[in-house]
């Protein structure tokens, strides 16, 4: 029996998916089906995308911050879930920004728009999208006038640390052998890539930059009089470059620690320029830097 496709447009599925009547403060945002949340990728924790209406969520904000919040101000960490609401009255494209099931706020309208396309192909696939949020929370002073006296009031800000849209996630698949993705760091450039320009400017496509899921390994590099273990960085397979020396002796000790765990490396990869140029960036964690809970998760 052939399987029955769902050929409605994709914001058609998402607002079947996306239930209840979002116009209202009882709304409550579905449960993630199959595959569950998805980390939306990003060159770096900087939250500055603006979160707007959080003056008409203040209960949700106060009620997230909970025993956390300081009078004198302070700043929260947290995973927002970014939720389109395209039966919202006011807006279609409409994102609302969930934090522990309560939502606390919007992207701003022209935001949302840009957004909207790339957030409804991930809803529509049965993932939830999630981003490093940050609130700045703090009470602040409020004159009385019946009373004539001064009191506090809770205030918060929220800021997302939310890409570009075409930045959100990698252009191909996750590696298909057991692997484990290396935590987002800093900068780390790959050398070598002259004979793949051609593998490496079909990534970007036309759009400047884009995401790629990378596999480091450990190869013994054959020179004149001797050899040297680098790290080869590959894509969907194949060889695009390689790592300096000093950053090769910086990473090989977490990639042997994987593959002795019959695990593969993988890493984000930013791939940038055009038929002219092209760089290629990695963003990962040395392996000194590893924080001892990332070892016990992949035992």
């Amino acid at each position: 029996m052939a399987t029955k496709v769902d050929a409605r447009p994709v914001r058609e599925r998402v607002a079947e998916y996306v239930r209840g009547d979002v116009t209202r403060r009882t709304f409550r945002p579905p449960a993630p089906r199959a595959g569950g949340e998805i980390a939306l990728w990003a060159r770096n924790g900087w939250a500055g995308q603006e979160v707007v209406g959080e003056r008409a969520h203040l209960a949700a904000l106060r009620a997230v911050v909970g025993s956390a919040h300081r009078a004198d101000g302070s700043a929260h960490r947290f995973t927002a879930t970014l939720l389109p609401e395209p039966t919202n009255r006011f807006d279609p494209d409409a994102v609302a920004v969930h934090i522990g099931g309560q939502r606390i706020g919007y992207l701003p309208r022209e935001d949302a728009a840009r957004y909207r396309p790339r957030l409804d192909e991930i809803h529509a696939a049965g993932r939830m999208p999630t981003v490093a949020a940050r609130i700045w929370a703090a009470d602040y002073p409020e004159w009385d006038d019946h009373a004539g006296t001064t009191t506090t009031r809770f205030g918060a800000g929220v800021h997302l640390a939310l890409d570009e849209p075409h930045l959100l996630l990698p252009v191909n698949s996750e590696p298909a052998e057991p692997h484990v993705l290396l935590p987002h760091g800093s900068s780390v450039q790959v050398h070598d890539t002259a004979d793949h320009l051609d593998r490496l400017v079909a990534i970007p496509a036309g759009h400047g930059e884009r995401w790629v899921y990378a596999t480091l390994h450990h190869v013994h590099e054959q020179l004149t009089r001797s050899n040297r273990d680098i790290v080869e960085v590959r894509v969907d397979g194949a060889r695009i470059g390689k790592l300096s020396p000093k950053m090769s002796g910086d990473l090989l000790p977490a990639v042997r620690y994987l593959a002795d765990r019959q695990r593969i490396t993988a890493a984000r990869l930013l791939v940038a320029g055009n038929r002219a140029a092209v760089t290629t960036t990695l963003y990962v964690l040395r392996a000194h830097q590893l924080a001892d809970g990332w070892f016990d998760e992949v035992q």
